[in-house]
Protein backbone atom coordinates (compact mmCIF):
# COMPACT_ATOMS: atom_id res chain seq x y z
CA UNK A 1 0.00 0.00 0.00
CA UNK A 2 1.09 3.59 -0.57
CA UNK A 3 1.54 4.32 3.11
CA UNK A 4 4.40 1.79 3.24
CA UNK A 5 6.54 4.05 1.05
CA UNK A 6 9.51 5.58 2.85
CA UNK A 7 11.90 8.33 1.88
CA UNK A 8 15.41 7.61 0.69
CA UNK A 9 17.91 8.47 3.43
CA UNK A 10 15.26 8.59 6.16
CA UNK A 11 14.62 5.18 7.63
CA UNK A 12 14.69 3.78 11.16
CA UNK A 13 18.22 4.92 12.03
CA UNK A 14 17.61 8.49 10.93
CA UNK A 15 14.18 8.51 12.59
CA UNK A 16 15.77 7.40 15.87
CA UNK A 17 18.44 10.08 15.61
CA UNK A 18 15.93 12.85 14.97
CA UNK A 19 13.60 11.47 17.65
CA UNK A 20 16.43 11.56 20.20
CA UNK A 21 17.39 15.16 19.40
CA UNK A 22 13.77 16.30 19.50
CA UNK A 23 13.12 14.57 22.83
CA UNK A 24 16.23 16.11 24.41
CA UNK A 25 15.37 19.61 23.20
CA UNK A 26 11.73 19.31 24.22
CA UNK A 27 12.79 18.17 27.69
CA UNK A 28 15.10 21.17 27.97
CA UNK A 29 12.36 23.56 26.80
CA UNK A 30 9.87 22.14 29.31
CA UNK A 31 12.38 22.62 32.13
CA UNK A 32 13.39 26.20 31.31
CA UNK A 33 12.39 28.86 33.86
CA UNK A 34 9.10 30.56 32.96
CA UNK A 35 10.78 33.95 32.92
CA UNK A 36 13.20 32.81 30.20
CA UNK A 37 11.80 33.37 26.71
CA UNK A 38 11.85 30.66 24.07
CA UNK A 39 14.09 32.76 21.84
CA UNK A 40 16.72 33.08 24.59
CA UNK A 41 16.43 29.39 25.47
CA UNK A 42 16.82 28.36 21.83
CA UNK A 43 19.97 30.43 21.43
CA UNK A 44 21.49 28.74 24.48
CA UNK A 45 20.58 25.33 23.06
CA UNK A 46 22.41 26.07 19.83
CA UNK A 47 25.55 27.11 21.71
CA UNK A 48 25.42 23.84 23.64
CA UNK A 49 24.49 21.50 20.79
CA UNK A 50 26.21 22.97 17.73
CA UNK A 51 29.98 23.04 17.94
CA UNK A 52 31.76 26.36 17.47
CA UNK A 53 28.66 28.57 17.42
CA UNK A 54 29.15 31.99 19.00
CA UNK A 55 26.59 33.61 21.27
CA UNK A 56 25.95 36.28 18.65
CA UNK A 57 25.36 33.75 15.87
CA UNK A 58 23.13 31.64 18.12
CA UNK A 59 21.08 34.68 19.07
CA UNK A 60 20.58 35.70 15.45
CA UNK A 61 19.65 32.14 14.51
CA UNK A 62 17.07 31.76 17.27
CA UNK A 63 15.56 35.18 16.50
CA UNK A 64 15.24 34.27 12.83
CA UNK A 65 13.51 31.01 13.72
CA UNK A 66 10.99 32.74 15.96
CA UNK A 67 10.34 35.33 13.25
CA UNK A 68 9.71 32.48 10.82
CA UNK A 69 7.30 30.78 13.21
CA UNK A 70 5.43 34.07 13.67
CA UNK A 71 5.26 34.54 9.90
CA UNK A 72 3.80 31.06 9.44
CA UNK A 73 1.22 31.74 12.14
CA UNK A 74 0.27 35.01 10.46
CA UNK A 75 -0.10 33.29 7.09
CA UNK A 76 -2.34 30.57 8.54
CA UNK A 77 -4.47 33.24 10.21
CA UNK A 78 -4.80 35.15 6.94
CA UNK A 79 -5.76 32.01 5.01
CA UNK A 80 -8.38 31.07 7.60
CA UNK A 81 -9.81 34.60 7.53
CA UNK A 82 -9.90 34.57 3.73
CA UNK A 83 -11.83 31.29 3.75
CA UNK A 84 -14.26 32.51 6.42
CA UNK A 85 -14.97 35.52 4.20
CA UNK A 86 -15.87 33.26 1.28
CA UNK A 87 -12.48 33.18 -0.43
CA UNK A 88 -10.13 30.26 -0.97
CA UNK A 89 -6.64 29.25 0.07
CA UNK A 90 -5.65 29.25 -3.60
CA UNK A 91 -6.80 32.86 -4.03
CA UNK A 92 -4.88 33.91 -0.92
CA UNK A 93 -1.70 32.26 -2.16
CA UNK A 94 -2.03 33.67 -5.67
CA UNK A 95 -2.23 37.18 -4.22
CA UNK A 96 0.76 36.58 -1.94
CA UNK A 97 2.84 35.24 -4.82
CA UNK A 98 2.52 38.51 -6.71
CA UNK A 99 5.14 39.88 -4.30
CA UNK A 100 7.88 37.34 -5.06
CA UNK A 101 11.35 38.81 -5.70
CA UNK A 102 11.98 40.37 -9.10
CA UNK A 103 12.65 43.83 -10.47
CA UNK A 104 10.11 43.42 -13.26
CA UNK A 105 6.88 41.53 -13.80
CA UNK A 106 8.66 39.32 -16.32
CA UNK A 107 11.30 38.33 -13.74
CA UNK A 108 8.61 37.53 -11.17
CA UNK A 109 6.66 35.51 -13.72
CA UNK A 110 9.74 33.53 -14.67
CA UNK A 111 10.54 32.75 -11.04
CA UNK A 112 6.96 31.56 -10.45
CA UNK A 113 6.98 29.44 -13.60
CA UNK A 114 10.21 27.80 -12.46
CA UNK A 115 8.71 27.28 -9.00
CA UNK A 116 5.58 25.71 -10.48
CA UNK A 117 7.54 23.21 -12.53
CA UNK A 118 9.89 22.46 -9.65
CA UNK A 119 6.99 21.69 -7.31
CA UNK A 120 5.38 19.63 -10.06
CA UNK A 121 8.50 17.46 -10.25
CA UNK A 122 8.21 16.65 -6.55
CA UNK A 123 4.46 16.14 -6.73
CA UNK A 124 4.93 13.73 -9.62
CA UNK A 125 7.16 11.56 -7.43
CA UNK A 126 4.54 11.53 -4.68
CA UNK A 127 1.88 10.64 -7.25
CA UNK A 128 3.95 7.71 -8.49
CA UNK A 129 4.41 6.45 -4.95
CA UNK A 130 0.71 6.70 -4.14
CA UNK A 131 -0.58 5.11 -7.33
CA UNK A 132 2.22 2.75 -8.35
CA UNK A 133 3.65 1.67 -4.97
CA UNK A 134 4.85 -1.63 -6.40
CA UNK A 135 7.29 0.36 -8.54
CA UNK A 136 8.50 2.71 -5.80
CA UNK A 137 10.36 1.30 -2.81
CA UNK A 138 11.63 4.65 -1.57
CA UNK A 139 10.90 8.25 -2.45
CA UNK A 140 13.97 10.25 -3.54
CA UNK A 141 14.96 13.11 -1.25
CA UNK A 142 16.39 15.00 -4.23
CA UNK A 143 14.46 15.10 -7.48
CA UNK A 144 16.55 17.22 -9.83
CA UNK A 145 16.92 14.47 -12.40
CA UNK A 146 13.18 13.84 -12.46
CA UNK A 147 12.06 17.25 -13.68
CA UNK A 148 9.37 16.86 -16.38
CA UNK A 149 10.44 16.63 -20.02
CA UNK A 150 11.04 19.94 -21.71
CA UNK A 151 14.22 21.19 -20.08
CA UNK A 152 16.72 23.09 -22.14
CA UNK A 153 16.66 24.73 -25.54
CA UNK A 154 14.63 27.63 -26.86
CA UNK A 155 14.29 31.18 -25.65
CA UNK A 156 12.21 32.35 -22.72
CA UNK A 157 8.82 33.68 -23.72
CA UNK A 158 6.99 35.90 -21.22
CA UNK A 159 4.09 34.39 -19.29
CA UNK A 160 1.47 36.39 -17.36
CA UNK A 161 2.48 36.52 -13.71
CA UNK A 162 -1.07 35.70 -12.57
CA UNK A 163 -1.07 32.53 -14.69
CA UNK A 164 2.19 31.40 -13.12
CA UNK A 165 0.95 32.28 -9.62
CA UNK A 166 -2.18 30.20 -10.15
CA UNK A 167 -0.04 27.26 -11.19
CA UNK A 168 2.12 27.50 -8.06
CA UNK A 169 -1.00 27.68 -5.89
CA UNK A 170 -2.36 24.49 -7.46
CA UNK A 171 0.94 22.68 -6.91
CA UNK A 172 1.13 23.91 -3.31
CA UNK A 173 -2.31 22.56 -2.42
CA UNK A 174 -1.47 19.28 -4.15
CA UNK A 175 1.75 19.05 -2.09
CA UNK A 176 -0.23 19.42 1.12
CA UNK A 177 -2.92 16.91 0.23
CA UNK A 178 -0.62 14.38 -1.44
CA UNK A 179 1.97 14.65 1.32
CA UNK A 180 -0.60 13.74 3.94
CA UNK A 181 -0.98 10.35 2.27
CA UNK A 182 2.67 9.38 2.75
CA UNK A 183 4.14 7.28 5.53
CA UNK A 184 6.14 9.78 7.56
CA UNK A 185 7.92 7.55 10.02
CA UNK A 186 5.06 7.89 12.48
CA UNK A 187 5.31 4.23 13.37
CA UNK A 188 8.56 4.82 15.19
CA UNK A 189 7.09 7.56 17.36
CA UNK A 190 3.86 5.64 17.92
CA UNK A 191 5.63 2.40 18.84
CA UNK A 192 8.70 3.81 20.63
CA UNK A 193 9.45 1.81 23.76
CA UNK A 194 11.09 4.54 25.86
CA UNK A 195 9.17 6.36 28.55
CA UNK A 196 7.57 9.59 27.26
CA UNK A 197 8.17 12.89 29.02
CA UNK A 198 4.43 13.25 29.69
CA UNK A 199 4.53 16.95 28.86
CA UNK A 200 0.79 17.38 29.21
CA UNK A 201 0.69 19.30 25.92
CA UNK A 202 -1.89 17.99 23.47
CA UNK A 203 -1.54 19.68 20.08
CA UNK A 204 -5.16 18.85 19.29
CA UNK A 205 -6.16 21.18 22.12
CA UNK A 206 -3.66 23.94 21.33
CA UNK A 207 -4.61 26.86 19.10
CA UNK A 208 -2.29 27.83 16.26
CA UNK A 209 -0.30 30.79 17.54
CA UNK A 210 -0.61 29.98 21.24
CA UNK A 211 2.49 30.21 23.43
CA UNK A 212 2.83 26.43 23.54
CA UNK A 213 2.23 26.10 19.81
CA UNK A 214 4.95 28.61 18.94
CA UNK A 215 7.29 27.01 21.46
CA UNK A 216 6.77 23.55 20.01
CA UNK A 217 7.38 24.84 16.49
CA UNK A 218 10.60 26.45 17.72
CA UNK A 219 11.66 23.16 19.31
CA UNK A 220 10.83 21.32 16.08
CA UNK A 221 12.82 23.76 13.94
CA UNK A 222 15.72 23.72 16.37
CA UNK A 223 15.71 19.93 16.36
CA UNK A 224 15.87 19.86 12.57
CA UNK A 225 18.71 22.38 12.55
CA UNK A 226 20.75 20.43 15.11
CA UNK A 227 20.06 17.13 13.32
CA UNK A 228 21.24 18.62 10.02
CA UNK A 229 24.39 20.04 11.64
CA UNK A 230 25.18 16.63 13.14
CA UNK A 231 24.65 14.80 9.85
CA UNK A 232 21.65 12.86 11.15
CA UNK A 233 19.62 13.95 8.12
CA UNK A 234 22.17 13.38 5.33
CA UNK A 235 20.07 14.63 2.42
CA UNK A 236 19.62 18.12 3.91
CA UNK A 237 22.68 20.29 3.30
CA UNK A 238 24.02 22.47 6.11
CA UNK A 239 23.71 25.45 3.77
CA UNK A 240 19.95 24.92 3.39
CA UNK A 241 18.17 28.28 3.90
CA UNK A 242 16.71 28.54 7.39
CA UNK A 243 13.17 29.34 6.15
CA UNK A 244 13.09 25.86 4.60
CA UNK A 245 13.64 24.19 7.98
CA UNK A 246 11.24 26.54 9.78
CA UNK A 247 8.43 25.97 7.31
CA UNK A 248 8.99 22.20 7.27
CA UNK A 249 8.74 22.16 11.07
CA UNK A 250 5.60 24.31 11.12
CA UNK A 251 4.07 22.18 8.35
CA UNK A 252 4.68 19.09 10.46
CA UNK A 253 3.26 20.49 13.69
CA UNK A 254 0.08 21.65 11.94
CA UNK A 255 -0.30 18.30 10.16
CA UNK A 256 0.05 16.37 13.41
CA UNK A 257 -2.49 18.65 15.07
CA UNK A 258 -4.90 18.07 12.18
CA UNK A 259 -4.55 14.28 12.31
CA UNK A 260 -5.07 14.22 16.06
CA UNK A 261 -8.18 16.39 15.75
CA UNK A 262 -9.63 14.03 13.15
CA UNK A 263 -9.13 11.06 15.46
CA UNK A 264 -10.74 12.89 18.39
CA UNK A 265 -13.67 14.00 16.25
CA UNK A 266 -12.93 17.71 16.57
CA UNK A 267 -12.87 18.14 12.79
CA UNK A 268 -14.14 16.09 9.87
CA UNK A 269 -11.95 14.32 7.34
CA UNK A 270 -13.14 16.78 4.69
CA UNK A 271 -12.03 19.69 6.85
CA UNK A 272 -8.70 17.97 7.43
CA UNK A 273 -8.11 17.57 3.69
CA UNK A 274 -8.78 21.26 3.18
CA UNK A 275 -6.51 22.17 6.07
CA UNK A 276 -3.62 20.14 4.66
CA UNK A 277 -3.85 22.35 1.58
CA UNK A 278 -3.90 25.50 3.72
CA UNK A 279 -0.82 24.37 5.64
CA UNK A 280 1.19 23.75 2.48
CA UNK A 281 -0.01 27.05 0.99
CA UNK A 282 1.29 28.95 4.02
CA UNK A 283 4.66 27.19 3.88
CA UNK A 284 5.24 27.34 0.13
CA UNK A 285 3.96 30.90 -0.05
CA UNK A 286 6.61 31.97 2.44
CA UNK A 287 9.37 30.06 0.66
CA UNK A 288 8.49 31.61 -2.69
CA UNK A 289 8.23 35.17 -1.39
CA UNK A 290 11.70 34.68 0.08
CA UNK A 291 12.97 33.62 -3.35
CA UNK A 292 13.92 30.04 -2.44
CA UNK A 293 15.41 28.42 -5.54
CA UNK A 294 13.74 25.84 -7.73
CA UNK A 295 16.31 23.16 -6.89
CA UNK A 296 15.14 23.27 -3.28
CA UNK A 297 11.46 23.52 -4.16
CA UNK A 298 11.57 20.25 -6.12
CA UNK A 299 12.07 18.36 -2.87
CA UNK A 300 9.47 20.22 -0.79
CA UNK A 301 6.43 18.03 -1.74
CA UNK A 302 8.36 15.01 -0.42
CA UNK A 303 10.65 16.37 2.29
CA UNK A 304 8.15 18.90 3.66
CA UNK A 305 5.42 16.53 4.86
CA UNK A 306 7.67 13.55 5.57
CA UNK A 307 10.38 15.25 7.61
CA UNK A 308 8.06 17.83 9.14
CA UNK A 309 5.57 15.27 10.38
CA UNK A 310 8.36 13.02 11.63
CA UNK A 311 9.84 15.69 13.91
CA UNK A 312 6.40 16.89 15.01
CA UNK A 313 5.23 13.37 15.84
CA UNK A 314 8.42 12.80 17.81
CA UNK A 315 7.56 15.85 19.92
CA UNK A 316 3.83 15.18 20.26
CA UNK A 317 4.48 11.57 21.30
CA UNK A 318 6.14 12.90 24.46
CA UNK A 319 2.69 13.83 25.74
CA UNK A 320 2.12 10.11 26.21
CA UNK A 321 1.31 6.91 24.35
CA UNK A 322 -2.34 7.89 23.96
CA UNK A 323 -1.44 11.06 22.05
CA UNK A 324 1.07 9.25 19.84
CA UNK A 325 -1.55 6.66 18.99
CA UNK A 326 -4.15 9.36 18.23
CA UNK A 327 -1.83 10.99 15.70
CA UNK A 328 -0.97 7.69 14.06
CA UNK A 329 -4.60 6.57 13.86
CA UNK A 330 -5.71 10.00 12.67
CA UNK A 331 -3.41 9.79 9.66
CA UNK A 332 -4.72 6.30 8.92
CA UNK A 333 -8.23 7.75 8.72
CA UNK A 334 -7.13 10.64 6.51
CA UNK A 335 -4.92 8.77 4.03
CA UNK A 336 -7.52 6.97 1.89
CA UNK A 337 -9.38 10.24 1.34
CA UNK A 338 -6.38 12.45 0.61
CA UNK A 339 -5.02 9.84 -1.79
CA UNK A 340 -8.22 10.02 -3.82
CA UNK A 341 -8.43 13.81 -3.67
CA UNK A 342 -4.78 14.14 -4.67
CA UNK A 343 -5.48 12.17 -7.85
CA UNK A 344 -8.01 14.76 -9.02
CA UNK A 345 -5.78 17.67 -8.02
CA UNK A 346 -2.85 16.11 -9.87
CA UNK A 347 -4.80 15.97 -13.13
CA UNK A 348 -5.71 19.66 -12.90
CA UNK A 349 -2.21 20.73 -11.88
CA UNK A 350 -0.63 18.69 -14.67
CA UNK A 351 -2.69 20.53 -17.28
CA UNK A 352 -1.49 23.84 -15.84
CA UNK A 353 2.11 22.67 -16.11
CA UNK A 354 1.64 22.01 -19.80
CA UNK A 355 0.34 25.57 -20.20
CA UNK A 356 3.47 27.01 -18.62
CA UNK A 357 5.78 24.76 -20.63
CA UNK A 358 4.12 25.92 -23.84
CA UNK A 359 5.49 29.41 -23.21
CA UNK A 360 9.08 28.27 -23.62
CA UNK A 361 11.13 25.13 -23.18
CA UNK A 362 14.02 27.09 -21.68
CA UNK A 363 12.09 27.50 -18.44
CA UNK A 364 13.61 24.30 -17.06
CA UNK A 365 17.20 25.01 -18.07
CA UNK A 366 17.95 25.74 -14.41
CA UNK A 367 18.04 22.00 -13.82
CA UNK A 368 20.67 21.27 -16.46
Amino acid sequence: MAQDIRMEGFRTEESKGLFSVAKEMLSSWMEKPKEKSTVVWLGEEFIQRVGGMTAEAAGELSSSIMDGVDQFTESMSEIDETCRAGGTKEAWLQEKLLSVPGATEEERARYLAEAQLALAAGNNEVHRALHSPQEVETLPATIEERVPDGAGGGAWQPIPVKVAAQGVAEQAVLAGVGGAALDTGLRYAEGEDGEPLNTGIDLAEEQTGSENDCGIKAVATGSLYVAVERGIIPFIKKATPLPVLTNIACWGVESVRTASQVFSGKISVAAAVDRMGRIASAAIGDLCTKGIGARVLTAIPVVGPVLGTAVASAISSQSGKKIASAVYEGFKVIRPVVTKVAEGLHKVATKAVQTVKSFGRAILSIFD
